[in-house]
């Protein structure tokens, strides 16, 4: 049994697949398996997997096109490793991510293991100026143990900070337990915002590393990018009518699927998140300022906008005050170019988001690494995967 599997879904991307394998077949740790996963592809995906010839490496393939959340799941179900490690084909991992995960386990002991990631967008990205460039946020490389009941009420307040990330390492054991006690770990609509929060709801906490350790490409095919620079997200329409049951409101925005997935989650583990409430200032701000941005790149909000406006006469006239006046803030805080340069981060909550690196920035007891926004060529980067070995270079180090 390898100590992790790293599990690479894929369809149809063959040309950035070969990436991601590159990333972690020369990991400088070897105790894995990887699980390729293909959803029914019509490309050259299983021909770039053979060239490996790597015994790590089993390929495997869906009988018919799944949707995104099934195939993460019919994916982890091949899977074999003691934890397990979501990679996305379009993302790759630095040189020493499996050897710094395998070290935190082994020190904490803890099922659940999180990090930081970078940002890079592909030099064939469809906007110029962001052609070749990677955003490396402030980091530490501090190890932290998180409370997960705080980050439970964390994310239930927008707080992105706190948001699961995919590339996560989790324990094959909580994964199961979820398996047999739903029939499935991953859900619609945004399926880690569902299943990891059910899996640390099930620990007292987590473990989180203030540093990279994976990258999440950008390019003219991820999802991320379609969403929030065009306007494009077929996801979305996966789920049909079944789409938002929990969330107030029902337009296909980023805040939206991330309230709909939690209060799924609570929905599925009710005893897990007793006092737990999602925030409705917050959720309100945020759904706001998604559909602003979202305007800034021609979508017509208008339709949506009746309806956030109608929905929030509807509360009771003390909430209604505060919500009318996080919109007001929401509509102050939109900065030009947020929102594209993370394609993370709801713009709603930025300013927390900020707030929190500024916070650091003050303690002079933790020393902290400032990067930011650079061109690849400021740094030697002119791929995915010479931006994965720079990142891995970079100090702190743990």
């Amino acid at each position: 049994m390898p100590f992790i599997s790293v599990v690479i879904p894929t369809r149809n991307r063959a040309h950035l697949l070969r990436y991601a394998l590159q990333s972690v077949v020369t990991q400088d740790w070897d105790d894995f398996e990887i699980i390729v996963s293909d959803n029914d592809s019509s490309d050259n995906t299983r021909q770039v997997v053979e060239r490996y010839a790597d015994k790590r490496i089993r390929y495997v393939r869906t009988d018919k096109y799944l949707y995104l959340y099934d195939h993460w799941n019919f994916a982890f179900r091949k899977a074999s490793g003691r934890y397990l490690l979501l990679l996305a084909d379009d993302d790759a991992l630095v040189p020493n991510a499996l050897l710094t995960f395998f070290n935190l386990v082994e020190t904490t002991a803890n099922p659940f293991i999180g990090c930081r990631f970078v940002d890079y967008y592909s030099p064939d990205f469809p906007v110029k100026s962001r052609q070749n460039t990677l955003f490396v946020p402030p980091f530490t490389g501090e190890v932290k143990q998180v409370e997960s009941r705080y980050a439970l009420d964390q994310c239930f307040r927008f707080n992105p900070a706190y948001y699961p990330l995919a590339t996560t390492l989790i324990s094959k054991e909580i994964i199961d337990d979820l398996f047999r006690r739903f029939g499935k770990f991953f859900d619609e609509p945004f399926q880690e915002h569902i299943a990891y929060p059910m899996a640390y709801s099930t620990i007292p906490h987590y473990i989180q590393l203030d540093k990279p350790l994976v990258v999440l490409g950008r390019t003219p095919d991820s999802l991320g990018p379609r969403y929030f620079w065009f306007n494009q997200d077929a996801t979305w329409s996966e789920s049909g009518d079944n789409l938002f049951q929990y969330a107030p409101l029902k337009g296909t925005y980023i805040t939206n699927g991330v309230a709909e997935a939690l209060l799924r989650a609570k929905h599925n583990l009710p005893e897990n998140f007793q006092d737990i409430e999602m925030s409705m200032v917050d959720y309100y701000r945020s759904y706001y300022a998604d559909m602003l941005a979202q305007q800034k790149i021609g979508r017509d909000i208008r339709h949506d906008l009746d309806e956030c406006r109608r929905m929030a006469a509807t509360l009771s006239t003390d909430l209604r005050t505060e919500v009318e006046r996080a919109m007001q803030d929401a509509e102050r805080e939109q900065l030009a170019d947020v929102l594209p340069a993370l394609a993370t981060v709801p713009s709603g909550a930025w300013r927390r988001w900020a707030s929190g690196i500024k916070r650091r920035l003050s303690s002079p007891s933790v020393p902290l690494l400032q990067i930011g926004t650079l061109r690849g060529e400021q740094v030697g980067v002119h791929d995915i995967l010479s931006c994965a070995k720079w990142v891995g270079s970079l100090a702190p180090n743990q």
